[in-house]
């Protein structure tokens, strides 16, 4: 019985840690700033910390990148994440460190990832996480792995599918995620994906992101479960783009995100 554990204390981390919104997508626990921006869509997008996202979006990568970021879901909890994506001959290697905790519990998280061109329209990618938890006050030591793969289509300068799949051990299934990605206006693309796990509510994202002049594009999405709405900001100067975003939880608040980036 929890109320007579003689140092209880230990179970406030782990409250703190079991309030964390799960992500639309099958990663956790945060996603890159653009794909929170845009309603957690994910599936049909090839972003810098695509290690962690749809990996087959590394296939599409036309530079090195560097990328930085951090979220903070509750004053107490803070995310920091670093990503680094290498360019090949056929595709792109990715890795994606985050770090996460309280006083008391930390949990850390390492994609390694590799997206490759099969053809000029189709691209696949395969990803593996490895978590730890630890509570060095009580000894406590956790470990888990997932794996996950992906693909994207280019039917088109307009259209793109994909689909996803990922193992989540923290919630003992599996998540299939599939959307599409359509452009118009050379300016605009929208986002439309379904997050669909065993047992549980299919899940919703749509996202809209908008170049409204040159290096400065504006994000929008909405999504369910828990319900969330979210916006955003690309700024890019030569090198160097910055994505600034927020998501509104109906089930906990707000949460900033802010992302660094640079490309060579």
């Amino acid at each position: 019985q929890l109320w007579k554990l003689k140092r209880p204390g230990f179970l406030l981390p782990v409250f703190f840690l079991c309030l964390l919104p799960g992500t639309g997508s099958a990663q956790a626990p945060v996603p890159e700033s653009a794909v929170a921006a845009l309603g957690r869509t994910f599936v049909s997008r090839s972003g810098y910390m695509a290690a962690s996202q749809n990996q087959a979006g590394l296939a599409w990568a036309e530079s090195h990148s560097i990328s930085l970021q951090h979220s903070r879901p509750f004053l107490e909890l803070g995310i920091s994440a670093l990503a680094a994506r290498l360019k090949l001959e056929k595709g792109a290697l990715g890795l994606a460190l985050s770090s996460y905790g309280i006083i008391g519990l930390r949990q850390s998280s390492l994609w390694s990832s590799y997206g490759m061109r099969l053809s000029p329209p189709l691209s696949a990618g395969l990803g593996m996480q490895v978590q730890s938890s630890s509570m060095p006050e009580q000894l406590f030591y956790h470990s888990g792995l997932d794996l996950a793969m992906g693909i994207q289509v280019k039917l088109s300068d307009q259209w793109v599918l994909g689909a996803h799949i990922a193992s989540e051990h923290y919630r003992k299934v599996m998540c299939l995620s599939t959307g599409c990605a359509f452009s118009f206006f050379n300016s605009a693309t929208v986002y439309a994906e379904l997050h669909i796990r065993p047992g549980r509510r299919i899940q919703l994202s749509h996202g809209l992101e908008w170049t409204i002049r040159d290096g400065i594009s504006l994000m929008m999405g909405i999504s369910n479960l828990p319900l969330c709405w979210s916006g955003g900001m690309e700024l890019r100067q030569g090198k160097w783009v910055i994505h600034l975003a927020f998501q509104y939880i109906s089930q906990s608040g707000s949460i900033p995100y802010s992302s660094l980036h640079y490309a060579w």
